[in-house]
C-alpha cells in the first residue's frame, strides 16, 4: 500500500522522510516535538561569501554550524537529498 502526502509550499521541514516521521510521531503522541536551541557564539562566527554572479539569483545567504552531529552514510545521503530538494523548490 502506498500513501501520498501533499506538503504545503511553505513547509520545507516536511521535504524529508525523517521530518515527516517526526511530525507524525508528535501528532500521534508517541514523541514530543524536538526542541532546538540557538546559541550566539559571536566570537566563533565565520563569514559567508557570495559570488557577485549569484546575487541576482539568491537575494539572501544563510549559514549555520551544526555541532556534535553524527552522520552515517544513510543519514548523510538523506541530508544531501534534502538539500537538493530545497534547491529545486526555492
Amino acid at each position: 500500500m502506498a500513501y501520498k502526502i501533499e506538503v504545503a509550499a511553505n513547509r520545507y521541514d516536511l521535504l524529508c522522510l525523517e521530518d515527516v516521521a517526526t511530525h507524525f510521531r508528535n501528532y500521534l503522541g508517541i514523541d514530543e516535538a524536538p526542541k532546538f536551541r540557538v546559541k550566539n557564539h559571536s566570537e566563533q562566527l565565520k563569514k559567508v561569501f557570495v559570488k557577485a554572479s549569484d546575487e541576482s539569483v539568491r537575494l539572501y545567504a544563510l549559514g549555520i554550524t551544526l555541532r556534535n552531529a553524527r552522520l552515517d552514510l544513510k543519514s548523510y545521503n538523506s541530508f544531501i537529498h534534502l538539500q537538493d530538494t530545497l534547491h529545486q523548490n526555492l
